[in-house]
């Protein structure tokens, strides 16, 4: 009974539209997920930012230590280990 009080009957020029309690519903629901994928997709493509700066990043620190003399490069090495473990 409660279904059909919150009912609404729509009448255009086009017919009749019949729109329930439980349409409101799941459109209520499409509109949060689509909301929510939006969020993901940003915080996925900001991550993917992220991850692309540092490639370049290691890259440039690559590149300088190949112009290094062995000596240096196995310092950088040393610093670059320390970096990596807590």
């Amino acid at each position: 009974m409660a279904d059909l009080r919150t009912t609404e009957f729509n009448v255009s020029g086009n017919g009749v539209k019949v729109t329930t309690a439980a349409d409101r519903r799941r459109r209520a629901l499409d509109e949060r997920a689509h909301a929510l994928m939006d969020s993901l997709r940003a915080r996925i493509g900001a991550r993917t930012d992220s991850v692309d700066q540092l490639r370049e990043l290691a890259d440039q620190l690559e590149d300088s230590a190949a112009e290094a003399s062995p000596a240096e490069r196995r310092g950088l090495q040393r610093q670059a280990d320390s970096a990596r473990t807590p």
